[in-house]
Order: structure tokens, then sequence, then C-alpha cells
């Protein structure tokens, strides 16, 4: 934006008594600092006055480089959820007084291909910035909102170009007090030419063209002049309604009649569909945590029957196949006709994946933790013993398991029974004097077996039965 050159001599003049050489980077700050704006207009007027006068001061530890890695450092929540700042004015290259927009864009694409990181969260406490550059973090926005979950929170102002990023999140909230708003497009210039005139000076501009050199310190402004950078303001704003509009999911007409430059306290921001929520900032982190939970929740889960292996993509026309049975069901005879065996459990229905998800594994038991994951196997290895972790495994639901689990106990019940009435059958012959019964004593060799012997034996396989009754009526 143009600005009053008194004012930016003074400026740079500041700039350079507070720096040292080796704080000094000229073009890059220059390149970062003109150029038209959205910002609001009163913050960049006292900041430039501030800052004329001496009041705020240059940050030394704010001109630090990139590392000699070039990474960006975000800030990462013990949960996964990484947090990214924009505070103060946007500029696109090294600022000493704001946020970078390059560094933010750098960070965004950084945490995206991070698998640490679950979801982000962009902390809002800004007036705006330069043009240049904020299309570019909003669009980088977008690309992480589209693969993580990205929400935002305002928390002081949110006004002007810091919309323009903020309202592509998935959820937009903002502190009770915040000023929301500001929409709009600002270049200011200034005639100084009649006072000028009036000092006994004139300015000449040489150029090829009409537009080349316009603007001037000390030229006169012309009313073609006016008019072509009112057109240049017109364009980027409409870029910036259209981007409002997308990310609020509003009507572009809606989006320009509310964009008359006002900022607005939350809950009025709210109910013009700024922003989605009035809260504090670990409120709107509460709901980010609940939308990486339910996303997670809601991915595929793709396995072969053995524990740990990666079951390959299924083609158009394949099914799943069956996974194998356990030992015990193996050897398990089929149920009594007298009862009414249970139906299988339904298997879930396998979706053959897209190309784009051929080569794409996702693993998630509905535990979205390291400890959840653990407090589920522990809770199937605690009701079914071993073979719950196998059905765990297996992706098997608790109810589920549960009636694999009673299955296994009738059919088990079923064996024991035959077996014990062979068994009295046998205890039974046995009774009164030693009689040949088939075994295999201590010795190796087949020999005879006591009635006592027996008797030890049918005692266990009884009491085994009869809790197994138990059970299995408690489990239907």
């Amino acid at each position: 934006m143009p600005q009053p050159e008194s004012l930016l001599a003074q400026i740079a003049a500041r700039t350079v008594a507070m720096a040292g050489p080796d704080e000094l980077h000229f073009p890059a700050c220059a390149a970062s600092h003109l150029g038209p704006w959205f910002i609001e207009p009163d913050y960049l007027r006292q900041a430039l006055e501030e800052l004329a006068s001496g009041v705020w001061v240059l940050p030394r530890a704010a001109t630090q480089a990139l590392d000699e890695n070039g990474d960006v450092a975000y800030h990462l929540t013990n949960d996964g959820i990484a947090q990214f700042s924009l505070v103060g004015p946007l500029e696109k290259g090294r600022s000493k007084f704001g946020t970078s927009t390059v560094r933010v864009r750098q960070a965004l694409r950084q945490a995206r291909q991070d698998p640490a990181v679950r979801g982000g969260m962009l902390l809002i406490d800004s007036p705006g910035g330069s043009v240049s550059g904020t299309e570019e973090l909003a669009s980088e926005v977008a690309a992480f909102a589209a693969v993580k979950p990205l929400d935002g929170h305002i928390s002081g102002v949110g006004a002007s170009g810091s919309l323009w990023p903020g309202v592509q999140v998935r959820r937009l909230s903002a502190s009770p007090l915040s000023l929301v708003g500001s929409i709009g497009t600002v270049a200011v210039v200034r005639d100084t030419s009649g006072q000028l005139a009036k000092d006994g000076v004139k300015v000449h501009v040489i150029s090829t063209g009409p537009y080349k050199g316009a603007f001037a310190p000390g030229s006169e402004v012309t009313d073609q002049q006016l008019e072509y950078l009112r057109g240049y303001v017109t364009d980027q704003n409409e870029h910036f309604l259209a981007a409002v509009a997308a990310g609020r999911k509003m009507p572009l007409e809606k989006v320009r009649a509310i964009a008359d430059g006002r900022s607005h306290i939350a809950e009025r921001a709210r109910q013009m569909g700024l922003i989605d929520a009035v809260e504090g900032q670990d409120a709107a982190m509460v709901a980010l945590r609940a939308a990486c939970k339910q996303k997670e929740s809601t991915m595929s889960v793709q396995h072969e029957a053995s524990p740990g292996a990666v079951q390959p993509p299924l083609t158009a026309g394949e099914s799943a196949p069956a996974p194998e049975a356990s030992a015990t069901t193996q050897a398990t005879p089929p149920a009594p006709p007298t009862e009414t065996a249970r139906p299988p459990a339904p298997e879930a229905q396998v979706t053959p994946p897209t190309p784009s998800e051929a080569a794409v594994v996702v693993i998630d038991l509905v535990a979205t933790t390291k400890a959840d994951v653990q407090a589920e196997c522990k809770k199937f290895i605690t009701a079914f013993g071993p073979q719950g972790a196998a059905w765990w495994s297996e992706g098997k639901t608790f109810e589920q398991a549960q009636a694999l689990h009673a299955d296994a106990i009738k059919a088990e019940r079923d064996r024991l029974v035959a077996e014990n009435a062979e068994l009295r059958s046998r205890t039974a012959a046995a009774r009164g004097s030693p009689t040949p019964v088939s075994g295999t004593p201590a010795g190796g060799e087949p020999g005879f077996v006591s009635t006592q012997t027996l008797t030890e034996k049918v005692g266990p396989n009884i009491a085994r039965v009869a809790a197994g009754l138990k059970f299995a009526k408690k489990s239907e």
C-alpha cells in the first residue's frame, strides 16, 4: 500500500538505527512490507505511528533465520495436535513484527506429511497483512484440511487478510470479545503536489506510459490514475470475497453484503456466518480432538487372518477369504440335534479399494491412541483368554467374540458329556474287581485301570461340564 514518503523514511531510518549490520536484509524486508494490504486500517495507522516514533522496538529474536535443514517448527501436543500461529501482521517474507506466511506454509506442509500429527489448530490473532502470499497460505490451509482435521480459533483479532486462510479450516471459533471481519482491500495514496507547489517545488515524472510512475511522491494524482488503482484493488478484493464464500460455504452475494470493512464482536460474527462457535481455546481444542477421533474411527481396516499380516487389496469381483478356524473350532463336533444352532456372525462386507487406495493400508481398530488399543485388546483377553487376542486381531467386535465364545463352550460341553458317558460305562464295568480296560499306565504298556482312577478322572470333567453349562446359559 503506498504510504507517506516522510513516514516511510522515518521508519527506514529507525530500523537501520535499531538493527545491526547482520540483521538488515533490506530487499527481503521491502518485499515483505510494500504493496497492497488486506489489513484493518486503524491497526496499520497506529503501528506505523508507533514504529516511526520509536515506541515499537525491533525484536532481536525475530530476525533469526531457518535452521540449516530448513525445517519449520510448530508446537505439537502430546496427543498429536499441531498448532500454528498467525499473530500480528501477515507478510510474505521473514517479518520482524508479525508472521511470515511462507514459514507458516512450510510448517503446514511439514505437519501434513508427518504421521505423528493427527490434526491441526490455526491460532489467529492478526489484523491481516499484505496481499502478497495470503492466497498461497489459504491454499496450504485447505490442502491440510483435506487430509487431516484442521480447525481455527481467533483470540483477539481475526480481521481482513487473516480471515482468508482462517475460513478455509474445518471449524472456526472465536473468543467472546474477539473482533472478526473487516473484509476488504485497501490502498492509500497521498497527493502532495499542491503542498509542494506552494513551496515552489514541481515534480516531473518521465515515463513510457500514463501509468508508469503513477503516484510518484510529489506528483499530481489524476482521476485516470485513481480509476486504475480502484480497479486494481477491486479485482484483488473479488478473489478475497470468493475465498470467504467458498470457505464458509456462503453465497457470494451474502459475503458481498457483509464485506463493508466493519469488524464485529464474536457473537455477531457467528450470527453472520463468519465463524462457527463462540468459545475459548480449550473448548476449541476439545472439539478438534473429537473430530480427530471420529475421523480415525471411520477409517477402513485391511488385514489377513493371521495377526500382523497385511491383506493385499481385492480386485473387482473377488471376495474376502474365509478366516482360518481355530484349533478349538476344528476339533468341535456339530451340536446335538436337540439344540438350535446359533447362526454364524455376519462378516463385514469388504469394499474393493480404488486404484489410488490400493497401496494404502490403514490399520485402526476403532481405537485412536496407543492406550485405547491396549485397553481394547486387554478387554478381549480378560473375557476370552488367549483366543480373545486372536479374535481381536481379526477385527471381530466384542459381541461377535461373545457369540463365538458361547458356541465354543457349548461344543466343549457336548464333547465332555459324551466323554463322561463313556467313562461312566467303563467305570460301571470295572466295579467290584479289576477288569481289563483299554488304557495306558505309566509304564507305557496296556494294562488295568482301577475304579478309583476312573472316578478321579470323571470328577473334574463333571465339574467342567457344570461350569460350561452355567456360562452357556448365561450367554444365551
